[in-house]
């Protein structure tokens, strides 16, 4: 997917509406191998203060990630 046709991931977890792992938030988003670090820096960029998503960790060491707004 190119960089137009990817998404934002919060617009894709508020669509979503329930906690997604890191993994189905990357191909959701249209996100591939050559933009892994454009999307760690957008997911730095949502976790950081103010705050738009919640980092839930499960047993196992699952990570699900939530929109908060």
């Amino acid at each position: 997917m190119k960089a137009a046709e990817r998404r934002d991931l919060f617009v894709v977890l508020k669509e979503k509406g329930e906690p997604m792992t890191p993994e189905e938030l990357f191909r959701a988003s249209g996100h591939s191998q050559e933009s892994v670090d454009q999307f760690f820096a957008e997911l730095r960029e949502l976790t950081s203060t103010p705050t738009k998503i919640e980092e839930q960790r499960r047993r196992g060491g699952q990570i699900l990630l939530k929109a908060l707004q």
